[in-house]
């Protein structure tokens, strides 16, 4: 996953990342995302794993930093947990939130942020803006429709962690909000789409049974798919 918070297409790293491997080694948090569905009202893309990538990608189209980038990677890891538990996404911020210390604490990943990140930031700084985001995506994405009291409460709430950085802190979100917000599909396509093959033939031949194609071609038709969605964020 060398060069994943720099590349141009970050697309490309994780998806072969998951053929050789190492995203389930250094972060399984972000490879559980695989199949668990989404809302396709708001994510025509449907798989959570894909809007990742999608945004990611979207962040390196956009020249955003390493930080940010790393931020809009790990910015929904909490709904595994809540889709297991509940069949829905409700509270993923929450449950994200907690998987970051996680992460952060496990040597390895966290040897492979400090090589990825290319500017002056604290790990202790890197980590808690990573809790923030997680927990509060879904609160900031909203924020046309806040009030200029919840703004200005939100905006303490930042300064309270964060301090001097809280400035460069909210640059980040606002990042990571629009990474979000544009690393999807932007409409339901018909039924010649890729959004049909995805959401009806894909899970139709993965019901059939996938336990008849190895691991390596399993993850090739993944690879073939994602990178025609990532493609039609062009169009």
């Amino acid at each position: 996953m060398k060069s994943l918070l720099t590349s141009n297409c970050p697309s490309c790293i994780i998806v072969n990342s998951i053929i050789d491997g190492s995203l389930k080694y250094l972060f399984p948090e972000v490879y559980n995302l695989i199949n668990i569905p989404q809302g396709t009202v708001f994510h025509p893309e449907c798989d959570s794993l894909v809007h990742t990538i999608l945004a990611v990608q979207y962040a390196a189209n956009s020249k955003y930093s390493s930080v940010v980038r790393l931020g809009t990677f790990l910015h929904d890891i909490g709904k595994y947990i809540t889709y297991c538990e509940k069949q829905n996404l409700h509270g993923h911020e929450k449950e994200g939130e907690a998987l970051i210390d996680h992460i952060f604490h496990r040597d390895h990943t966290l040897n492979w942020i400090k090589s990825e990140i290319n500017e002056e930031i604290e790990i202790e700084t890197l980590r808690e803006f990573c809790k923030y985001i997680t927990l509060r995506h879904c609160v900031l994405a909203n924020y046309t429709e806040m009030s200029i009291k919840k703004i200005v409460k939100e905006v303490l709430y930042i300064h309270n962690i964060f301090g001097n950085n809280s400035f460069k802190i909210i640059s980040y979100c606002i990042d990571v909000i629009d990474s979000d917000k544009n690393g999807r599909l932007q409409k339901i396509y018909d039924k010649e789409s890729l959004l049909y093959f995805w959401s009806t033939a894909y899970h139709d031949l993965e019901k059939v049974g996938f336990q008849e194609l190895n691991s390596q071609e399993y993850h090739k038709i993944r690879l073939s798919i994602i990178n025609e969605l990532v493609n039609s964020l062009k169009v």
